[in-house]
């Protein structure tokens, strides 16, 4: 039984210039999401474009390019050369879009139809997350636009309505959220209904907590986020645990200038780790200092899911860390952006 790498060599290879490997990754999927959807569609296209697209994802896949082996000058180059095929293949998606959604029936006066586009041949149960904009500006103050959605069927599915993208503050442009089944290789419609109601902002559900834990339970998980460290304290799956007391910490990791890390097995030295940031700091990262809001908070809670908010601080770093929890389903979500 071997039970470690047979090739264990330049392991700073698989970390280096994560960007790279991002932008490598997302090219692949939508090189291969492009090709169902023009094949799905019919639409028309230029086989030489697209070979752009391949030559340009071949060409940073380069022994040196991928393993992100690189000075920054030729680091930025390739992310250019990664955007201009995402560019060309974008096009053809939403060309391909676009034709698969002919002959779809006018909106209803008030409200605003969805189309979604299942790419795999089985049926998928997802949470759909959309963002649009309201046909008008409501500018009225304590009313806001409340979003129901229907399926094809007319059944009412469950919706929720989030903090958009923007930070106007406007009732105007609108995200949400739903959980719906998806037909297979095929447009999915939906239908947002819009009514506007004398409130002064969005619902935000209290989710269950102590003084010590926000507390979330759904029908095949439980898990406690403690308010004093911001971490997991507790994940239980179907009865059994699988995180426990401070789960999911960031830590740091002492490195070297050497990409391909020739002279090391890996990285275990640990320098340090990210703690909690204390109210203030986590305040003005949020961009509202004079709040006295606390730092490990509720930030969406609704029929589709809960999301549980914390900031972290390593030296000068700091890490927004947003949990994601399902009303429906076992998985934990976690987000994490690095400031």
């Amino acid at each position: 039984k071997i039970n470690k790498s047979l090739v264990h060599c330049m392991v700073g290879c698989y970390t280096t210039m994560v960007r790279i490997k991002q932008a490598n990754r997302r090219l692949e999927n939508d090189l291969a999401l492009c090709e169902k959807m023009l094949c799905v569609s019919g639409a028309d296209y230029d086989r030489a474009e697209l070979e752009k697209a391949e030559k340009a994802l071949l060409f940073c896949q380069f022994h040196d390019v991928l393993p992100g082996t690189l000075i920054k000058g030729a680091e930025d180059d390739c992310l250019r050369l990664f955007s201009y095929g995402e560019e060309i293949v974008d096009r053809y998606k939403v060309k391909a879009f676009l034709k698969l959604c002919e002959g779809q029936k006018k909106a209803e006066d008030g409200e605003i139809p969805v189309l979604v586009f299942n790419p795999h041949p089985y049926p998928v149960k997802e949470t759909v997350e959309v963002e649009f904009q309201l046909a008008d500006q409501n500018w009225n103050d304590n009313e806001t636009t409340v979003i129901r959605v229907r399926d094809e069927n007319g059944n009412y599915l469950p919706t929720q309505n989030e903090k958009e993208s923007s930070s106007l503050n406007l009732d105007w442009r609108k995200k949400i959220s739903f959980t719906a089944e998806l037909k297979p290789m095929s447009i999915n419609r939906f239908d947002c209904e819009l009514e506007v109601k004398n409130l002064p902002r969005r619902e935000i559900r209290p989710c269950e907590e102590t003084d010590t834990h926000f507390i979330f339970e759904n029908d095949s998980i439980k898990v406690k986020i403690s308010k004093t460290t911001g971490l997991i304290d507790s994940y239980v799956a179907n009865g059994t645990e699988y995180f426990y007391r401070e789960s999911a910490k960031i830590r740091a990791y002492r490195d070297n200038e050497d990409p391909w890390g020739m002279e090391t097995d890996g990285f275990y030295d640990c320098i340090g780790e990210f703690t909690l940031a204390s109210d203030e700091e986590a305040n003005r990262i949020n961009g509202y200092p004079e709040e006295k809001t606390a730092n490990v908070r509720v930030i969406e809670n609704g029929d589709v899911r809960c999301k549980i908010q914390a900031i972290f601080k390593y030296s000068k770093s700091f890490a927004v860390v947003t949990y994601t929890l399902p009303k429906e389903g076992s998985y934990v979500d976690m987000k994490v952006k690095m400031l």
